[in-house]
């Protein structure tokens, strides 16, 4: 069976972004390092810790914008 080819206005493309220590930062130690979100991480066995995450500097514009043509 042969599939009709896409029409090339309906491709839409994929952009990956490395987020981990690129776009955002874990911080361990909420108490003493300042960050800009605290979040709740659980871990498989259960356990679970709140991280701080330090986000990059025009991040989220960058992928708000990325968002509108991928």
């Amino acid at each position: 069976m042969r599939l009709p080819p896409p029409r090339l206005s309906s491709l839409k493309k994929t952009l990956i972004f490395d987020l981990d220590e690129t776009l955002v930062h874990c911080i361990d130690d909420i108490e003493n390092n300042p960050c800009d979100k605290i979040i709740n991480v659980t871990f498989p066995n259960g356990d679970t810790v709140r991280a701080g995450i330090n986000i990059r500097p025009y991040a989220i514009e960058c992928l708000k914008k990325a968002n509108e043509n991928y």
